[in-house]
């Protein structure tokens, strides 16, 4: 996923008021693939589901959000608590491309910092990766918030690698990869919700 590059200066100065209700966005690879759910063929062309804020931001009422932090599209800050946003992605068997979830990890303040710090360095992949926690509750799987992560940063445009570390389902899928009828699973609630 790609992010918009930005002076390190200009993150977390101020407060966003124009946060996004939703905590979903859609961003567009071409797939099709006949769904056994409704018997229609779907343009699985949402190769990435993100989540716009970490969970425990998302929950708040605009009021809170304003008082006890801030968020953009790829950093957050909630009291003492920093969150940055990466993917998570499955390798889709066959296809030679993945799928990936748009999603947030909790961090320690020390990395956080670092972060920043990287923002803009396009030798950022230097960098040692550093743990987080995963910040989302996603659709699909067990629970996964506050699933170990590994975050390797990739460049000043593109978002962090997040590798589950556990043996939670979501950590396999990464692993060994999805099936198109995988993704398609995954992707359902968001593709029939909307009329897909």
């Amino acid at each position: 996923a790609r992010r918009l590059p930005r002076a390190p200066s200009q993150l977390m100065r101020h407060s966003l008021g124009g946060v996004q209700q939703s905590s979903l966005q859609r961003l567009r690879i071409p797939m099709r693939i006949h769904c056994a759910e409704c018997g229609e063929e779907h343009d699985l062309s949402a190769g990435e589901i993100g989540f716009s804020l970490p969970d425990a931001y998302h929950v708040l009422d605009e009021g809170e959000r304003t008082r006890r932090g801030e968020a953009d599209s790829d950093l957050c800050r909630l009291d003492d608590r920093r969150f940055i946003r990466g993917t998570v992605c499955l390798p889709i068997l066959g296809e030679g491309r993945s799928f990936c979830w748009g999603v947030w990890a909790e961090i320690a303040r020390t990395s956080f910092k670092r972060y920043l710090e990287l923002f803009s360095d396009p030798l950022q992949n230097r960098e040692p990766p550093f743990s987080g926690h995963l910040a989302n509750e996603l659709p699909g799987y067990s629970s996964t918030l506050g699933l170990e992560m590994r975050i390797t940063l990739v460049s000043e445009t593109e978002r962090p690698q997040f590798t589950v570390l556990t043996d939670h389902n979501l950590a396999v899928e990464q692993g060994v990869g999805i099936r198109l009828e995988r993704v398609l699973e995954l992707m359902s609630p968001f593709i029939h919700a909307n009329g897909g």
